[in-house]
């Protein structure tokens, strides 16, 4: 379909709610290396009811001529400039300027399969969900790895938060999924913080009625050697990117104590994230103890780590052999379990 100015004012827009606005949003940041392959993918998308908004945060090379471009060639591409938001603020921002009913976003250095948006929305419809959860692909140089969920529809608060616990323990990202408008709407991503998505998914589950999971793979994560769970520990980044990596410790902690007074169940699984994203940090300290400029510090960060896993580590479940390989592992010796984890850290 041709989306030219031209064409796209003679187009009759659907207004019965069959095909309603869909928004795609994309926070970027000095992503001309990967915004064409980006919009080239959304652009492409088999359900063409779209309003695509790319999110420019003070970007220095030439995303911002790389996106005029598309915005010339397809009216649905909208160009949002800003100056030096941080990544929840971006989100925030251009949720706030999402016009469509139903709104989902995908990172600049990521790419979608055409039906994205419609094997989502089609799931919606099909459940009458509010919220729907796609399987996914990460993808490097060398291989691919694929996490596909069964294909399933959860009207239960407690077991949609069970499912991001376990199954999907590691996707609390805001891309690869469809949200209601009214539902994201209310939420706030929180601001100066890293790991944003951590804090705010256990509160789109509990604005949900109904949520749909889909096994089809229909978003692409490219590892990012520069991607937050990528990167190691700096202090040439500053004290305040370090402390940064530990949001996302301090979200998993809040979450547990919301899961232990609202679905104590859910307690024993809740401090299982709390260990596993404590174990993930404890790898990157290991590369900052190494450095002797710096080593103090190092061990002051690695003891507030060691805090929240002593602290979790009886009450919570170990329920994955993982998990229950990594407490052993701590328990004989915290050296070599840094050690391990960093290198595990970098291969996935």
């Amino acid at each position: 379909m041709d989306f030219s100015k031209e064409a796209y004012n003679t187009i009759q827009r659907d207004t019965s709610g069959a095909d309603p606005l869909i928004s795609v949003y994309i926070p970027c940041h000095n992503g001309e290396k990967y915004i064409s392959d980006c919009l080239n993918s959304i652009i492409s998308q088999d359900y063409s009811n779209l309003e695509i908004l790319v999110v420019d945060n003070a970007s220095d090379d030439s995303t911002a001529q790389i996106i005029s471009k598309y915005v010339e060639k397809d009216i649905r591409v909208k160009y949002i400039k800003c100056n030096k938001l941080g990544v929840a603020e971006a989100r925030n921002y251009a949720v706030e300027k999402c016009l469509g009913s139903w709104i989902a976003a995908v990172d600049s250095d990521d790419c979608v399969t055409p039906d994205y948006i419609s094997k989502m929305y089609d799931a919606a419809k099909t459940a009458k969900a509010d919220f729907v959860v796609a399987s996914y692909c990460k993808a490097d140089t060398k291989r691919k790895r694929i996490t596909k969920y069964k294909d399933s529809c959860i009207d239960d608060k407690e077991e949609m938060h069970r499912f991001f616990l376990t199954d999907a323990l590691h996707n609390n990202s805001a891309w690869g999924k469809l949200y209601k408008a009214d539902v994201i709407k209310k939420m706030q991503y929180p601001v100066g913080k890293l790991y944003e998505d951590m804090a705010v998914i256990p509160y789109v589950l509990e604005q949900t009625e109904r949520m749909a999971v889909i096994s089809d793979v229909v978003y692409i994560y490219n590892n990012n050697p520069q991607s937050l769970s990528r990167s190691i520990f700096s202090i040439s980044d500053g004290d305040s990117a370090v402390k940064g990596q530990f949001d996302g410790l301090y979200f998993r902690m809040a979450n547990s104590d919301l899961y232990k007074e609202k679905y104590p169940k859910l307690y024993a699984v809740a401090l299982d994230a709390v260990l596993d994203f404590s174990f993930f940090l404890l790898g990157k300290v290991y590369v900052l103890k190494k450095d002797k400029k710096h080593k103090q510090y190092a061990l002051k960060l690695e003891k507030e780590i060691c805090d929240a896993i002593d602290k979790s580590i009886l009450q919570a479940s170990k329920g994955s052999f993982k998990l229950k390989s990594a407490v052993s592992l701590y328990k004989i010796s915290k050296t070599l379990a840094e050690m391990l984890f960093y290198f595990y850290s970098q291969k996935h």
